[in-house]
């Protein structure tokens, strides 16, 4: 394993564990926000349904499946990610070639997120306190086999495809504007070479962007997913692509797409933590990780 790839796997994994702890809270509300089929919820009342019924460790249900499995799949991204800038576009960083290589990235990772965001919606939407084990079983059952896990994988790669490669690239713009760079400045070569380290404020700033970017894009197709790994409007339907396409036309027969929109607070406020949290983490070790073979 060479050695950018070993950095890249370490990093992505790292960053992941720490986004998770601190975001856990705001996607069980998401997913009871999405999953909610009453016109007049909001936040606080999915917040204080959930408090008062289960106690503050209910914002933590579902939350080892996301933890361990973030390690994965934010190593996966940012080594995909790596990969396709390293092999595929080896001329020149661009704006298009920072989309391109996320959304390639964000599609591979898709394959990973999907089943365990199943399993994290179930548990979450649960009236009791399921095992995974119990919740593969459950999901086995229905569909014949673990090819179940994957119910929601299209709406997934829509979701992680285009949306990995907005926050890469609000992330990396954001950072040559703020540090008054430019792409033509920015190319291909070896992360050893010299440039000027950006300031915290700077980062902030950029991850920022970037997690706002996601959810500009993401909204409306995540909830969507969360609505299919719910089992909403899913009776009947055939194949993984089947889930989709019956929730769909259950929400259109119901006037209820305005609910794809719903948890934009949520998603927000998540978001913005949950970048910050991710690409700094990321972008620190990674220096740090590069200064030490100097």
């Amino acid at each position: 394993m060479t050695a950018w790839w070993l950095d890249s796997l370490v990093a992505g994994s790292l960053s992941g564990c720490c986004s998770v702890l601190v975001c856990h809270p705001f996607d069980v509300l998401r997913v009871k926000l999405q999953t909610e089929s009453s016109s007049g919820a909001t936040v606080k009342s999915v917040l204080s349904d959930a408090v008062r019924r289960h106690g503050l460790s209910s914002l933590y249900r579902g939350f080892w499946g996301p933890f361990f499995a973030q390690g994965l799949y934010k190593s996966t991204i940012f080594s995909t990610n790596s990969f396709v800038n390293r092999h595929v576009f080896t001329d020149r960083k661009s704006a298009w070639s920072v989309f391109a290589s996320g959304c390639i990235a964000g599609s591979v990772n898709s394959l990973v997120v999907s089943p365990v965001e199943l399993l994290r919606t179930r548990q979450v939407v649960s009236s009791q306190q399921l095992s995974l084990r119990a919740v593969i079983k459950t999901v086995s059952a229905e569909t014949g086999g673990l090819r179940g896990l994957w119910r929601g994988i299209l709406p997934t790669v829509i979701r992680d495809g285009p949306g990995v490669g907005f926050y890469l690239l609000a992330f990396e713009q954001s950072k040559l504007l703020l540090s008054a760079g430019s792409w033509e400045q920015s190319k291909s070569l070896p992360e050893s070479s010299s440039a000027p380290p950006l300031s915290l404020g700077t980062r902030i700033a950029a991850a920022s962007t970037a997690g706002v970017a996601f959810w500009l894009w993401a909204l409306p197709v995540d909830s969507l997913k969360t609505m299919v790994e719910a089992g909403s409007g899913s009776k009947g339907s055939g194949g993984l692509f089947g889930a989709t396409v019956a929730t769909l036309r259950t929400l259109a027969k119901e006037g209820g797409y305005w609910r794809l929109f719903r948890p934009w607070p949520i998603a927000m406020s998540r978001g913005v933590p949950s970048a910050i949290v991710t690409l700094i983490t990321y972008d620190y070790i990674m220096e740090a990780l590069d200064s030490r073979k100097r």
